[in-house]
């Protein structure tokens, strides 16, 4: 029982901090709805999938977890766009014949996957490279007042 309090205590605790995120991301969320996906659309986009991996990566403190995800990032793009054009489009043609390609649901399907690249591909290259600056930074400033710390001792 004393297990669950803490959990729940934790919960709402993650919900205090990560408040104002979510505030933040619907805000964006309903700018993209209103701007379209137009320059200022795209770039609300991006930041409200920024604000969501840095929620989620606001507890790293290792620079190597940043360009983990960098590269996860980047490879995932590559990776998706492949299956989008090389795998999905030549199946759908595959089974469904010339027609099924111009079809609505496939461009629902095709539009998803690109807006999946567009924004958190481009979010997740952002955060993972600003991410590594700053905790390389953090960390390369600890090792130096550590070891001025030692050569005063």
């Amino acid at each position: 029982m004393n297990k669950i309090k803490r959990a729940l205590a934790a919960l709402a605790g993650c919900w205090r901090k990560s408040r104002v995120s979510i505030i933040i991301v619907v805000l964006l969320a309903f700018g993209v709805i209103i701007a379209g996906l137009h320059d200022v659309g795209i770039v609300m986009g991006i930041l409200a999938a920024a604000v969501i991996l840095v929620e989620m990566t606001r507890r790293w403190r290792r620079t190597r977890n940043f360009i983990i995800m960098f590269a996860a990032s980047f490879l995932g793009m590559i990776f998706l766009s492949f299956l989008d054009i090389e795998v999905v489009k030549p199946l759908v043609y595959f089974i469904g014949g010339e027609g099924a390609v111009s079809r609505t649901v496939f461009d629902v399907i095709n539009q998803v996957i690109s807006l999946i690249i567009l924004f958190f591909g481009l979010a997740g290259l952002l955060t993972g490279f600003f991410g590594t600056i700053i905790t390389g930074t953090v960390n390369l400033v600890t090792l130096v007042k550590r070891r001025k710390n030692e050569v005063k001792t």
